[in-house]
């Protein structure tokens, strides 16, 4: 049996793994781990900054619970509700105001319900930005959220999961396609039985109460614990809110017209021919 000798010196384990703490260094001559450590989509540990561009959430609280110091763009956020109306439009209102002024488009992918001109315009949303997508298929529904994403005139895509109940596969497929966007890319989604657990880098859950909206953050990058923030709410809100607590309370006994009026009042959406005439002061009429 016959031996090679070692000609070379070894190389030093910085030279085979680049330079810096762990992997947040650059592998030379690697291009293939250059360009997996070059993916949005891909956390180096405890490396956070710089990774994804962020949005003003509009709430200086939030921000300092948010990675980044906002909303991440290409970036999919999860937010799960107990029912539609529990804050989105809260939450995202201030946002979503400051987007509809700029160039390009805010995408609703099968909403809850048409959305109301004057109860956007109360948020300060320019409704000429809104567009709405709505299908009945499952697999149309997929299609059209990720070529959606994937567009580069979206400056928010907002999808609202209904009764398809998305699946592992379909959410890792919208967070590829929202990692390959520059666009705010939210799915709404319903606690319920069976819920899968989501692949989005950042986790929300809304609920309303009597002293604001609580927003807890279940999952981000660099969090190691949930945190929970709640966010007061605005002046003009607080009737319709506390009748829409109320409302849902007493469901049992409350009549689904007034159901539906209060629900208005809260997703700035028009329910239909049920809800009277907007009275000025409230934001989603009465």
């Amino acid at each position: 049996m016959t031996y090679q000798t070692r000609t070379t010196p070894p190389q030093s384990q910085a030279s085979l793994y680049g330079s810096g703490p762990g992997l947040a260094g650059r592998a030379t001559g690697n291009s293939v781990l250059e360009q997996l450590l070059a993916r949005k989509d891909v956390w180096r540990g405890t490396v956070t900054a710089g990774q994804n561009e962020v949005l003003d959430s509009g709430y200086g609280s939030l921000n300092s619970c948010l990675q980044g110091g906002g909303w991440p763009l290409g970036s999919l956020i999860d937010l799960s509700q107990a029912n539609n109306g529990h804050g989105e439009w809260q939450l995202f209102g201030p946002t979503l105001a400051r987007l509809s002024h700029q160039a390009g488009l805010i995408v609703l992918v099968n909403p809850p319900a048409q959305p109301y001109g004057p109860g956007l315009a109360q948020l300060g949303i320019n409704y000429q930005a809104i567009k709405v997508v709505r299908t009945r298929q499952r697999q149309a529904l997929l299609s059209a959220l990720v070529d959606t994403l994937q567009a580069q005139c979206c400056l928010a895509v907002l999808a609202w999961e209904g009764r398809f109940n998305w699946r592992y596969a379909e959410l890792r497929k919208l967070q590829l396609a929202a990692s390959q966007s520059q666009c705010l890319s939210v799915c709404l989604r319903q606690d319920r039985s069976g819920r899968v657990q989501s692949p989005a880098p950042l986790r929300l859950r809304s609920q309303l109460s009597g002293q604001g909206l609580q927003v807890q953050l279940l999952k981000q990058r660099g969090q190691f614990r949930p945190q929970v923030c709640t966010l007061p709410l605005p002046s003009l809100w607080a009737p319709e809110h506390a009748e829409l607590l109320h409302t849902e309370a007493n469901a049992a006994s409350a009549q689904q017209g007034a159901g539906e009026q209060a629900l208005a009042k809260v997703l700035a959406f028009n329910t239909g021919p049920k809800a009277s005439q907007p009275r000025q002061g409230r934001p989603g009429g009465e």
